[in-house]
Formats: structure tokens, C-alpha cells, sequence
């Protein structure tokens, strides 16, 4: 504004004095004097100056003294442009951070330069070289992913989404620098043809469709590989229809033979219950769209709720035929029983005589608790007891054992009654006039080898003497392995004993007075557990 306040001063001082010149010359020669230094800011000035000038007529441009000035004046103004994009050039390729949006201001700098001028900046292809160095440095990672994707099959579908990714990432100024991103989409339409032709193939796999597992399982897999894919690959399926014709078909073909099954149960009898559990298990394990295409599953319960009565009226007639309960029927009570023990709960509620049955199992209970009764008491008459008042336990042990323990060896179990437990132990002693030391027995049962071998560790053997004889016995409780071996001790015609000591051995032939003990105490035990059973019995 000042400038241009300026320049009309000078104009109209020259209009007042009568010069020669014409307004605009005059006017002209004030804007090019008034230009003063010139620097990046002049361009709109002497643009201005210029666009005057150049309207003048060649009298009055003749007239102009500041004509070479002018000149002068853009020359230097030119050069001055082009410097500052060369030294911005200079600023942006050496600078440690160069970035695309500084290149571009610097480009825009350029291209408000004249064309002749463009040309006169030599560092302008550094400018071009910069910019490429940043595409590349952004772009060859990405071009390296995409080449990642290499050969595509039903597995590079996370390749060919990380390339993609990598693609996306990239700012627009970017992406048109990558040079395969075509292979991106070139992947993704050969991975869609292989995953049409897999799906494909295994619709073809199924061949003849039959009831076998094998049919089945082909049929399941290509279903499951076609719902695998979206519905973009699934609608290109060319054999889609035939997946689905095999589908309908093993479903008929199973629905067929099921019914075929379920009409060869035919008039229901007992004999008839293998093949309706049969049939009904089979039926159980069809899959859901099977079962739904069953029609005569009425037809199957049917015969099973025939056969349930059957076997209802079966149990009855068999209760109603067992007579007077003693213990000569005792087998036929208890066949009876197991037939009703295995009806369902809906089947022994149909059960019209069962109270009968129930009596009659009490009834047998009884007379056989009576008779082991008669037993024990029988059994008890032969062994020994001893009461523990303090302890309150009854200790039962055979008429055989030693009064006193250094008197001989012997091998014999014992019975101990307390807190309403029931335990066998067993003792075994060896007596002399020296000290054997024994941590090892083997017993021979009518045989040349071992039937069983004891080891024990010196502490567990209790040893003590008096008046010249020692003694040196095991005492432990019974397992189910001990007493069965008791038993076999007491049916053998031959038992042996070798005490193995730290030095010495020493043979003991187990009398037939123990063997008989042995067979007694066991006998008392039996009864024991026998009773303690029957009684739980009669109370449930």
C-alpha cells in the first residue's frame, strides 16, 4: 500500500511539472526507482512494474529512464528464486529428517518457478533422488511381503492377509509406488479356485453313497470343509447338488434299514429282548436327522413296552409258583429274585406279588441264619476265648496253641472281636536252645519249591529266652492273600517250614494238630463274617 501511495505522489508531482512523458511512463519510471533492494519479497513489485511497462506504447517506452533497471531488477530477482530452491534442495537431501510433506513444499517452490528458470536449478534431480530413496525405504518392505506370498495353496491365506495388511498400511502417496500389488489380488483369486477345487474334490471323494462309517464320515467331511469357506467360494461350488442329493441319500438308506430292523422284531416274546435292546441301541446312536426320518419308532416301543409286560408277568408267575419258602427252594427264591432285581423301577412297581416274594426271602434268611447259628456255636465249641474286659475284645484262638510259647514252634492264626470289627491274625514261633536269628521262612505245600516265602526285618520278629530255651515269633494281621494261604495249609498232606537265620537254617514239619487248628479257627471266622453279613441283610 505504501509503495502504490508512493508511486501516485511522484506521478502527480510529474504530471504538475509539464514533463513530456506520459502519465504512465512517469508513473512507470516511480515504480521501477521505488524498488530499492532487491529480495525474495519483489516479485509482486516488479510483476507490477512490469505489466505497466509492457502496456506503454513505444514512443513513451523510449522515454523511460529506468528501463535497464528493470531488467536489472528481475535478473537479480530470478536468481534469487532459483538459489532458494537450490539451497531448500541442499537443506531437504542432506537434512537427517526429510520427510515426503518437506520434499513436496520444496516442489511447490519449484513449480512457481518460470520454465526457463526450472532449468537453471542444478540440483533439482537430487530432489527426484531424495524422494524415490523415501518411496523405496517405505515401499520395498512391503514389495518383499507380498513376494512372501511365493506359490500359492490352501495354506497362504495368512500370507497373502499380512501382505495385504502390510499394503494397506502404507500411506496413498505410497501405495502407487508398490510394484506388485497386483500379486496380492492375483493370490486371492488363485487361493479362491484352489479352495473351490478342494471343496469340490471332496464332494467328488464320496462316491456311492452307502450306510457304511466310511460313507458317512466322507460325507461329513466334505460338508464340513464346505461351511469352512464363505459364501462368496461356497456359491461357486459347480457340484454343490450332489453333496446335498448323498446327504438326503444315507439319510434314506439308514431310515430304510432301521425300519427293516424294527419290522423284523415281529410278535414280541421273552426271546424277543436281545433284538429290541439291540434294535433300540441302534436307533440311540443314529444322528438327530436319522431318528427324524424314522417312521415306525412307534412300532419300536411298542415292543418294548410288550416285552416290558411280559417280563412283569413273567416275575409273577414265577413268585406265584415258588410254594411254601424253606431252605430246600432256597435256589428258586433266589432265581426269582434275580429276575426281579433286574426289572426297572416302572417294571417292579407292576410287580402285583412282590410282598410274596419278599416274605419269602426274609423267611429263607432266617432259617439259613439259624442254621449258621447252629454252626458257629457248633464251630465256637471247638476253639478257645479269651475276653479283654479292659479293652472289651474277645480273643478266639485254638484249643491247640501252646500254653506256654517257648515249648515248640508252630504256625496259627487267632481271632480278635472288638468295636464291632472282625480280624484274623496269625502267629508264626520258633523255639529252641539257640539262637537262630531267623528274618526269612519259606513254605513248601506238598511241593519241592517254595509255595511261599516270608522276609521280615529283624526288628519285626520278637525274640526273648528263659531257663536255657529262646523264642523267636512274627505276629501280624491278615490279609485276603494270608488267608487264603491258611487254607492251603490246612488242605495240605505235607507243610515244611526252613527258618533261615544269620548263620544257620532249620526244617519244621507243620503237625496235622495245627493244620486241623488252623482249619477250625478259620471255620469260626467264616461264620463270623457270614452272621455279621446275614444280619445286614435282614435289616436292609
Amino acid at each position: 500500500m505504501k509503495f502504490r501511495t508512493y508511486i501516485i505522489m511522484i506521478a502527480i508531482a510529474l504530471v504538475m511539472s509539464g514533463c513530456s512523458k506520459s502519465k504512465d511512463a512517469q508513473m512507470a519510471d516511480a515504480m521501477i526507482s521505488s524498488l530499492g533492494e532487491i529480495t525474495l519479497k519483489s516479485g509482486d513489485e516488479i510483476a507490477e512494474a512490469e505489466k505497466l511497462v509492457s502496456s506503454l506504447p513505444d514512443s513513451q517506452y523510449d522515454k523511460l529512464e529506468n528501463a535497464e533497471a528493470l531488467l536489472k531488477a528481475r535478473i537479480e530477482y530470478d536468481k534469487l528464486c532459483v538459489s532458494n530452491v537450490e539451497s531448500n534442495i541442499e537443506e531437504i537431501v542432506n537434512g537427517s529428517d526429510t520427510t515426503l510433506d518437506k520434499i513436496q513444499t520444496v516442489k511447490e517452490l519449484y513449480n512457481q518457478l518460470k520454465d526457463d528458470l526450472k532449468g537453471k536449478v542444478s540440483n533439482y534431480e537430487k530432489l527426484e533422488e531424495c524422494e524415490k530413496k523415501i518411496i523405496r525405504d517405505k515401499v520395498e518392505p512391503v514389495e518383499k511381503t507380498i513376494d512372501k506370498i511365493g506359490t500359492v495353496t490352501l495354506d497362504s491365506e495368512n500370507a497373502i492377509k499380512i501382505a495385504e495388511e502390510a499394503y494397506e498400511s502404507l500411506a496413498p502417496v505410497y501405495k502407487d509406488a508398490v510394484k506388485n500389488y497386483s500379486a496380492i489380488s492375483e493370490a486371492k483369486e488363485q487361493l479362491k479356485k484352489l479352495r473351490i477345487a478342494d471343496i469340490e474334490k471332496y464332494i467328488n471323494g464320496i462316491g456311492e453313497v452307502t450306510t457304511k462309517t466310511v460313507c458317512k464320515l466322507a460325507i461329513q467331511k466334505a460338508r464340513s470343509v464346505y461351511e469352512s469357506y464363505n459364501e462368496d467360494i461356497r456359491k461357486s461350488i459347480s457340484n454343490y447338488d450332489v453333496l446335498v442329493a448323498a446327504e438326503e441319500q444315507y439319510i434314506n438308506l439308514n431310515r430304510d434299514e432301521m425300519e427293516k430292523e424294527i419290522d423284523d422284531i415281529g410278535v414280541v416274546t421273552l426271546e424277543s429282548e436281545k433284538i429290541i435292546i439291540s434294535v433300540r441301541k441302534k436307533y440311540d446312536s443314529l444322528e438327530d436327522d436319522i431318528k427324524a426320518a424314522v417312521r415306525t419308532l412307534s412300532v419300536l416301543e411298542k415292543a418294548e413296552s410288550d416285552l416290558s409286560t411280559l417280563k412283569v408277568n413273567e416275575v409273577i408267575d414265577i413268585i406265584e409258583s415258588l410254594g411254601e419258602a424253606k431252605l430246600d427252594n432256597e435256589k428258586e427264591i433266589s432265581a426269582a429274585q434275580e429276575k426281579y432285581d433286574a426289572l426297572t423301577y416302572e417294571q417292579k412297581k407292576a410287580v402285583t406279588n412282590a410282598d410274596k416274594l419278599k416274605d419269602a426271602r426274609d423267611t429263607v434268611n432266617a432259617l439259613k441264619k439259624e442254621k449258621l447259628e447252629k454252626q458257629y456255636e457248633t464251630a465256637l465249641s471247638k476253639v478257645k476265648k479269651e475276653t479283654d474286659s479292659l479293652r472289651k475284645v474277645d480273643r478266639y484262638y485254638p484249643s491247640a496253641w501252646p500254653k506256654y510259647i517257648d515249648t515248640r514252634n508252630y504256625f496259627l492264626p487267632e481271632i480278635y472281636v472288638g468295636s464291632g470289627r472282625i480280624q484274623l491274625y496269625y502267629t508264626l514261633n520258633y523255639t529252641d536252645d539257640t539262637w537262630l536269628f531267623w528274618d526269612r521262612a519259606d513254605f513248601y505245600l506238598d511241593s519241592s519249591t517254595p509255595t511261599k516265602s516270608l522276609t521280615v526285618s529283624y526288628f519285626d520278629v520278637i525274640r526273648d529266652n528263659d531257663s536255657g530255651d529262646i523264642w523267636e515269633y512274627y505276629y501280624t494281621k491278615c490279609s485276603e492273600k494270608d488267608i487264603e494261604f491258611l487254607r492251603k495249609v490246612a488242605d495240605s498232606k505235607e507243610a515244611t517250614v526252613i527258618f533261615y537265620g544269620s548263620k544257620y537254617t532249620d526244617r519244621w514239619t507243620i503237625p496235622e494238630k495245627d493244620k486241623k487248628a488252623i482249619k477250625e479257627i478259620l471255620e469260626v471266622y467264616d461264620l463270623m463274617v457270614q452272621l455279621r453279613k446275614g444280619t445286614a441283610d435282614l435289616k436292609k
